[in-house]
Formats: C-alpha cells, sequence, structure tokens
C-alpha cells in the first residue's frame, strides 16, 4: 500500500478551480488498488471547495498542517498562540495589505479583501459561461468567506493578497518569528502569500497520517508544486513536482511530471504502477 498527499492548488485544482477528470480517474483507481489517496492543502476545511470533495480522500491535511483528519475523524488541530495572533493582527491591520485571517472554523477577510476580490472576478471570470463562473475557484472562495472580526476566531493562518506592500517587505518583516512563504494560488497576484507559526506544516501534517495507517517513510509518495510542498518532498520516500511548478520545487523532486492540464497526476501515477 502507497500513501499519496496531493496538494490542492496546482496540483489537483487548476487555476480556474477544477479538477482535471484524469486526475480524479487516476485517484479512484488508486484507491480501488488498496492505495491511500490524502489531500495536503495549505486552504483551510471551510476552503475544500465542492469540486476538491469530489475526490473521496483517505485523510485531509488542511490549513498547511493545522488541521489533520482521516476516516471522517479528527485527529490534530494546531494553532497559533494568542500573542502572536495579536501580533499578527496588529501588523496587518495598520498596513494597506488585503487579508484573511483563517482558521478551522471560519475564514474571515478584511474589508480591504472586497475590491480586490472584486476586481480579480472581474479579470478572471467576467468572460466565462454561467456555469463555469458558478464552479470558478474564485466564486467558490468567495461564497466561503465572511467578513467580521478576524479577532472572535482562533486563526492559524493569514493569507494576504498582492499590494504596495511587497511580498520581500513582509517576508523581511515578520520571518523572524513566523513562516513567510509565496502564495500557490496564482489569481491572488505575485505578492501574495501566506503566514503560519513555525514548525506547524505539511510535513506535521502527513507524519500524523503516517503513523495512523501505519505506513513507513518508503512508501510516501508527494506530489507538488509550489514552495509551501518542499516540506512535503522531506518527509516522503518519492517526491514529484508538477510540470507547471517553479524551477526551485522540480529542483528538489525525484521526479518531475507533467503539467496540471496535461495529466501530470495520471501520468506518474501510471510510472508507480499504482493504477492496477
Amino acid at each position: 500500500m502507497k500513501l499519496i498527499f496531493l496538494d490542492a492548488d496546482g496540483t489537483l485544482l487548476m487555476a480556474d478551480g477544477i479538477i482535471p477528470q484524469r486526475a480524479k480517474e487516476a485517484c479512484r483507481l488508486a484507491q480501488s488498488q488498496g492505495h491511500k489517496i490524502c489531500l495536503c492543502t495549505g486552504r483551510q476545511k471551510p476552503e475544500i471547495t465542492k469540486e476538491l470533495q469530489s475526490i473521496q480522500y483517505d485523510g485531509i491535511v488542511a490549513g498547511a498542517g493545522s488541521y489533520v483528519e482521516a476516516d471522517h475523524k479528527i485527529l490534530k488541530e494546531r494553532g497559533l498562540r494568542n500573542e502572536q495572533r495579536k501580533q499578527l493582527y496588529n501588523y496587518f491591520s495598520k498596513r494597506p495589505i488585503p487579508t484573511i485571517y483563517e482558521a478551522t472554523e471560519a475564514i474571515v477577510a478584511d474589508a480591504r479583501v472586497k475590491p480586490v476580490f472584486d476586481q480579480l472576478i472581474e479579470t478572471h471570470c467576467s468572460h466565462l459561461s454561467k456555469e463555469a463562473y458558478e464552479k470558478h475557484g474564485l466564486i467558490q472562495l468567495k461564497k466561503i468567506w465572511k467578513t467580521g472580526d478576524p479577532k472572535k476566531i482562533s486563526f492559524n493562518k493569514i493569507t494576504f493578497l498582492s499590494s504596495e506592500v511587497g511580498f520581500s517587505q513582509i517576508y523581511a518583516d515578520l520571518s523572524k518569528d513566523f513562516e513567510v512563504i509565496p502564495s500557490t494560488f496564482a489569481p491572488f497576484g505575485k505578492d501574495s502569500g501566506e503566514v503560519a507559526a513555525y514548525g506547524i506544516t505539511k510535513a506535521m501534517g502527513m507524519r500524523d497520517l503516517m503513523d495512523y495507517f501505519g505506513v513507513a517513510q518508503e512508501d510516501v509518495i508527494a506530489i507538488g508544486d509550489g514552495a509551501n510542498d518542499l516540506n512535503m518532498f522531506e518527509v516522503a520516500g518519492q517526491s514529484v513536482a508538477m510540470g507547471n511548478a517553479s524551477q526551485a520545487v522540480k529542483e528538489k523532486a525525484d521526479i518531475v511530471t507533467a503539467d496540471i492540464d496535461k495529466d501530470g497526476i495520471y501520468q506518474v501515477f501510471s510510472l508507480f504502477n499504482l493504477l492496477g
């Protein structure tokens, strides 16, 4: 049995929020052969859209390791300390950065997100058919996010959209105290990113599921495309970069498969003889 961890955005999900049919087929066939399929994403549990739920995962790592479940049971929930939440809220609330505060129970976007998000929707979705518009990842996220007071939720991660305050500045300001990485969801912009507590990573969630299923490292496969997937590669026996991954990610992977829209998932599952 192999334990397979799949990133979401850029690996399973295309930029429009759709999973290629051959990727779904690959997951179904692998499970029919007794292998375990796990979602391993920076998205929080509420952001796992209906499209992502179209695959019946054996385990889920969400919030970049903040939340772990298996067989529909919660195994772990981790978060920021209260003083860390206060520090981050004070930083982002005082700067012109559209900020999304993420918790297992809810996602709260500050008031600066709406105009930016409306423009993103206009750019990426206005030309789509009604059916494609409703399925698009930006529309799905807009339905999930709420506006309100982020101090009222136990947020464990922050996503920030591109702004006049560039990623490099935010990294310089916060990386001493927090994990700061670029966002893997392309529509958010090149200066978008994520902030989380040090030590809470996808790799930590992977280890939880490896222990739960009793699987050794040599039987673990991790597939991703972004900077926050590199720690997944360190835990896996075999690491795979999507063809659309950055060069830095490809250089760290054991194997590079095809792009997400060119059956990259199906091809690598076939290479590993997971399909029967």
